[in-house]
């Protein structure tokens, strides 16, 4: 963030102070007809912020109160790495009770001081600082949300860790809620009714008149036209003389191409500059992003055969650096590498001839081993067999007799049988055993100390058809 003169008008909060408890004032950044920005630092953390105090001459006022908290929130409805970010909001008896909001720190120049110094943007720097404005204001627009105050100003150019730029809008203190946003937002106003809001070298003819009710994401796009232009010439489209005369040529003037102001950028950047500032709304561009990406097309840093799809970024026609290069650019394979995936081939072609016959050679197994099922269901289990399945069938009669009470069942597995490492919620087969007291088969005490409980594996059974004599049904009619 750009530091001011420090012979200005001095600091209303001096250096050291501590505000809240929690930042510690270092040096004041910058000043506004609303508030003062200083750097300050967390005196827990040592992180550095922004911290935004309103003037306390305009405490008293109800808009500029509501515009100040809109200010503060409005950022985090958008939730944009694009947006500039508010951290915290409160008010402070070291400021007299006036509110303060505390922003990211952002290391930079806004896009006016940006043009100021350097003059006219290569092309391609326009797109790509427009593409980033552009996602967050669809997002702000698909909210409900027009900035309405969109200017070179508030737009702030920071670098990334790789050094490359990354844009963030500023300042949505005077936004407009339409229909689309929050009813919390919607029910407070942070203008006055018949006044104009806005910057007149940006603001769209409907904020000219006044008429709020027409103010829509398209007004947001008619300064993204504005701001194109200034950034392609470093020039204000606009050349009247005085706050009427401005007014008049917004409003009421025919709107001439940028070519015959002396913008000479090719006939296709007219013919997008004249949609995006046409006085008709409904006749630009139905979102920024679109509005941007017709515009590269227009500049010739966009493939012209390329189609807009809203919601993905737009990739500007830019030769990516040396290594993104070799990891995206296809080189000729070696012999060897050749070799090796003609073999890979061959042997693929092989398999694909072989596949049917290893379908067939499955089926058949399963089928087999269906058959081998069925026939064990339907034999006649032996005594044997009926003993060693009874402790894994449960039964509360069956604990009850064993133990003199009725306690709940539990599973038991025989020493050595295989159990699972933990307990599971799937049910036993529907089939109820009984053990009957007149049975003949006489079991064997069991070496090797008490049986154990631990819990059984889940097993799956088919449904056992009874024999064709009831009378030597070893599960005594109970199915």
């Amino acid at each position: 963030m750009r530091d001011e003169d420090p012979e200005e008008t001095p600091e209303s909060v001096p250096r050291g102070t501590i505000v809240s408890g929690r930042y510690r004032a270092e040096r004041r950044l910058g000043a506004g007809g609303m508030g003062e920005v200083y750097l300050v630092q967390h005196v827990h953390t040592d992180e550095r912020f922004a911290m935004k105090v309103l003037l306390s001459t305009i405490i008293s006022d109800a808009t500029a109160l509501e515009r100040f908290r809109r200010e503060a929130r409005t950022p985090a409805r958008i939730d944009s790495e694009h947006v500039a970010r508010v951290t915290d909001a409160d008010v402070a008896p070291e400021l007299k009770g006036a509110p303060f909001l505390v922003m990211e720190y952002l290391r930079g120049e806004d896009l006016d001081h940006h043009i100021t110094e350097r003059g006219p943007m290569t092309r391609r720097d326009v797109v790509s600082f427009l593409q980033q404005a552009a996602r967050a204001l669809d997002k702000a627009h698909a909210l409900g949300i027009v900035h309405r105050d969109l200017k070179p100003e508030n737009i702030f150019i920071t670098k990334r860790e790789d050094g490359s730029a990354h844009v963030k809008i500023l300042d949505f203190g005077i936004a407009k809620f339409t229909s689309g946003a929050t009813s919390d937002l919607i029910n407070k106003t942070a203008t006055s009714p018949g006044q104009i809001y806005g910057t007149p070298l940006y603001m769209a003819p409907e904020q000219a008149k006044g008429e709020s009710k027409k103010i829509s994401p398209q007004t947001d796009i008619w300064a993204l036209g504005l701001i194109a232009n200034r950034m392609l010439s470093a020039k204000d489209y606009w050349d009247a003389e005085t706050l009427t005369a401005l007014i008049a040529q917004v409003v009421y003037e025919p709107m001439q191409k940028p070519s015959q102001k002396g913008f000479d950028f090719g006939p296709k950047y007219d013919e997008w500059f004249i949609r995006c500032c046409d006085r008709d709304p409904e006749a630009r561009f139905s979102t920024a992003g679109e509005a941007v990406f017709k515009l590269g097309q227009a500049l010739g840093v966009i493939d012209a055969d390329a189609s807009f799809q809203p919601g993905l970024p737009s990739s500007v026609a830019a030769a990516p650096p040396p290594s993104l290069r070799q990891a995206t650019e296809p080189r000729p394979l070696s012999r060897t590498e050749l070799q090796l995936a003609q073999t890979g081939l061959a042997a693929r072609s092989k398999a694909a001839e072989r596949a049917p016959f290893v379908k067939i050679a499955i089926l058949a197994s399963l089928v087999g081993v269906a058959i081998a099922i069925g026939v064990w269901g339907l034999r006649k289990p032996t005594a044997a067999e009926r003993v060693a399945a009874q402790p894994n069938l449960s039964h509360p009669r069956q604990d009850a007799t064993a133990t003199g009470g009725a306690t709940a069942p539990q599973p038991l597995v025989l020493p050595g049988a295989a159990a699972s490492a933990e307990p599971t919620a799937t049910p036993e087969p529907s089939i109820s055993v009984e053990a009957s007291a007149s049975a003949s088969t006489k079991v064997a005490p069991i070496k090797g100390g008490p049986i154990k409980r631990v819990p059984t594996a889940t097993t799956t059974s088919k449904p056992v058809d009874p024999p064709k004599d009831p009378k030597k049904n070893p599960l005594d009619g109970r199915l």
